[in-house]
């Protein structure tokens, strides 16, 4: 593994590295694994933001399936589907509940 580092951080590493008697690179594995253990579990009120951010993405994944057939079958037959009204106001409604959703996400990350 490479990193980057500047020349300040070096120093400050390899002075870290030797005051714990340790090789740099054991020094630099040991604090890495050390920060991986400190971390905070995932709260569990951001995983199910997550899960409904994935569920509307989803959603209007498979609304451009069906605007993308709809416009083929304008094109073809040159009228437009009574389903399109329907399906554009279920789109516009997916969209405000995936931003309700990002809204409530972005208010509890730090």
């Amino acid at each position: 593994m490479r990193i980057r580092v500047s020349n300040e951080e070096h120093g400050e590493i390899r002075a870290a590295a030797t005051q714990a008697g340790m090789a740099y690179s054991a020094f630099i594995v040991r604090t890495v694994r050390a920060a991986i253990r400190d971390q905070k579990p995932i709260d569990g009120a951001l995983f199910e933001l997550h899960k409904e951010l994935r569920n509307a993405s989803r959603q209007v994944n498979a609304v451009g399936v069906n605007l993308n057939q709809l416009a083929r079958f304008a094109n073809t037959h040159g009228t437009t589907p009574e389903a399109l009204a329907w399906l554009a106001e279920y789109c516009f409604r997916v969209v405000r509940e995936a931003e309700a959703v990002i809204i409530r996400l972005g208010r509890r990350l730090p």
